[in-house]
């Protein structure tokens, strides 16, 4: 019951949620479609809005296996401390949706994946196309990314921030290129 509930969450920001109105009006926007699916959930409203927030306190639970800097990481964990929103794990979800859709990569940051040959993999096969975390911009399509977050006051100004961590979990979870880090982190100032 619990994963067919979580389902009806679908807003991709909802793990930077932070405030009892926002999690309010997910509730409302569910309610309907739970009980149309489970009619009886009726009259049950308030144990949806406690699972929508169980849910997000589950998935932020801070795990400090990081070392981005210690500007970014005091701000993860300050983020975290205060408005119990872990963006180390937002990053890291977003990282895991964007490796699945290579559609949806900008043209420029598309490469032919090493496993071609090797695998004689055709074009529309999810391995075909590797990413090119070396571009200069627009890293992870991060301008829409940005652009399209709530805008609240622990994520103003924070671009940079994103980018630093959506990069750092791109090299540690998925390619592990760690000589590259050390570059980025060189050219961008990160300490």
């Amino acid at each position: 019951m619990h994963m067919q509930l979580k389902n009806f969450i679908t807003d991709k920001y909802f793990y930077l949620y932070d405030s009892e109105a926002e999690f309010r009006a997910l509730s409302y926007e569910i309610y309907p479609k739970a009980v149309k699916r489970f009619p009886f959930l009726e009259g049950q409203s308030e144990m949806i809005y406690r699972f929508i927030k169980d849910q997000h306190r589950i998935y932020n639970l801070m795990d400090e296996d990081f070392h981005i800097s210690e500007k970014i990481d005091n701000w993860i964990k300050d983020t975290y401390e205060e408005r119990g929103v872990n963006v180390f794990n937002f990053c890291e979800d977003y990282i895991n949706s964007y490796y699945d859709h290579p559609e949806q990569w900008p043209p420029k940051h598309k490469k032919k994946s090493k496993y071609i040959e090797m695998y004689h993999l055709k074009s529309d096969d999810p391995l075909y196309w590797a990413y090119d975390y070396r571009q200069k911009n627009n890293l992870f399509s991060i301008d829409i990314l940005y652009s399209e977050m709530p805008k609240k006051h622990f994520l103003n100004r924070k671009k940079q921030s994103f980018e630093a961590i959506l990069l750092y979990v791109w090299l540690h979870n998925i390619e592990g290129d760690d000589g590259y880090w050390e570059e980025y982190c060189e050219r961008v100032g990160l300490e």
